[in-house]
């Protein structure tokens, strides 16, 4: 597989597409970031408390679980896998994109003690469907699989700024092993080169 020509191809547009994929990834952080610091500490001080008080995360948890039931029920890919299902890189979809985005900007600046790498994930992948589209390049099952890990990786370096360690990570969510690893892993190395880092702060809730 690695000598055909279908496969190079799929390796540079694998680099291409992290430069786009990897740089939303990076101002998606970023957003989620001004968020938290807009609701936990902006908010607060201008109305006069040093502190958030006790009650504070209580509206902000109803806010955040009506927003994300009605993600759930009426958006496609219902906001993503369940997180305590573990993370996964399969079934990538461009569709799941929007629920993916709402749900995460309403759960974890708001206080849900969860980390962005999941809906990195979703977002990477799917982002990495539509760019496959808008370029018209052959949606097949291989590919879909290729250049969702792809995206994936791209999105996750964001946060790590290192290709290894979002292909590391990537080996243990996809699970694979065996000759099809390094099939399955060089795609993702590509676009992860180009991917900027992100500050540790954002990747972490208020929690």
């Amino acid at each position: 597989m690695l000598r055909r020509p279908e496969y190079r191809r799929a390796l540079v547009f694998c680099g291409l597409l992290g430069i786009p994929v990897s740089l939303i990834a990076f101002w998606f952080l970023v957003l989620l970031q001004e968020l938290e610091n807009l609701i936990w500490v902006d908010w607060p001080h201008d109305l006069g408390w040093t502190d958030p008080p006790s009650w504070w995360p209580l509206p902000l948890a109803l806010v955040s679980g009506l927003v994300v039931a009605q993600v759930v029920l009426r958006f496609p890919g219902r906001g993503g896998h369940i997180p305590a299902a573990g993370l996964h890189s399969g079934g990538a979809s461009k569709a799941a994109v929007p629920g993916v985005v709402v749900a995460a900007l309403a759960s974890l600046p708001l206080g849900a003690v969860l980390g962005p790498e999941a809906p990195l994930i979703a977002l990477g992948a799917g982002l990495a469907l539509v760019f496959r589209d808008l370029v018209r390049a052959p949606a097949t099952e291989a590919s879909t699989a290729l250049l969702g890990a792809a995206g994936a990786a791209a999105a996750i370096s964001a946060i790590f700024g290192s290709p290894l360690v979002a292909a590391v990570m990537l080996m243990e969510v996809a699970g694979v092993g065996g000759p099809q690893l390094f099939t399955v892993m060089l795609p993702p190395c590509c676009p992860a080169e180009s991917a900027p880092s992100c500050s540790p702060a954002s990747a972490t809730g208020p929690g």
